[in-house]
């Protein structure tokens, strides 16, 4: 196998396997060391090409993907905004709903205070009722019980007085049938001192 000469490998590379390979080395060392760096070289080419390939398809994969997101970029902008929007009306609304439930909540409160008086004033008002109606009610079982004992008073008298009539008349009838037609009758004269009339 023949090897060839080191001088035959470009300028540059000989310096770096000159440089790489100690003094008494067979060559075939350095013939091997040399075709190492050489794949060694070519594979990192290679391996740089492919990183450059893969950027311009990234970056051309990014283009593409950022026109194709620009409407959706652009649609969740304004949705953001629109969101933004809404949030505030919201906080106005309920802002305001909170201001008119406070305002409802002191004019309740403001409502039963005064139902709360006025059940007061009805309450003072019937019990000055009640005592006005019982003294009343007082009153007139007083007067009725006062008419009741009139009335049995007059029945008692008249009939007091009806009985006192009868006997009278009885003892006129008694004396008249008895002949005492020699004297004369008596008069008969009421209590008031007013004659009594003959049936």
């Amino acid at each position: 196998m023949t090897h060839a000469p080191l001088t035959a490998l470009p300028r540059p590379a000989l310096a770096v396997v000159l440089q790489a390979v100690p003094d008494g080395v067979p060559d075939w060392v350095s013939i091997l060391a040399t075709v190492s760096l050489a794949v060694i070289a070519i594979a990192l080419i290679a391996v740089g090409i492919a990183i450059t390939v893969a950027a311009l398809k990234l970056i051309r994969l990014l283009r593409a993907l950022r026109a194709d997101l620009a409407p959706a970029v652009k649609h969740l902008t304004a949705v953001s905004a629109n969101a933004e929007q809404i949030t505030g009306r919201l906080k106005e609304n309920v802002g305001e709903l909170s201001a008119t439930v406070s305002d409802a909540n002191r004019r309740l409160r403001e409502a039963g205070a005064a139902a709360e008086q006025r059940l007061g004033d009805l309450n003072a008002l019937a019990k000055v009722v009640q005592g006005e109606a019982e003294h009343v009610f007082v009153s007139a079982a007083a007067a009725a019980r006062g008419v009741r004992s009139g009335a049995r008073a007059l029945r008692g008298r008249r009939r007091r007085r009806a009985e006192t009539d009868f006997e009278e008349e009885l003892e006129e009838l008694l004396e008249d049938e008895t002949g005492a037609d020699d004297e004369p009758a008596p008069r008969r004269v009421t209590r008031a001192g007013r004659p009594l009339r003959d049936a």
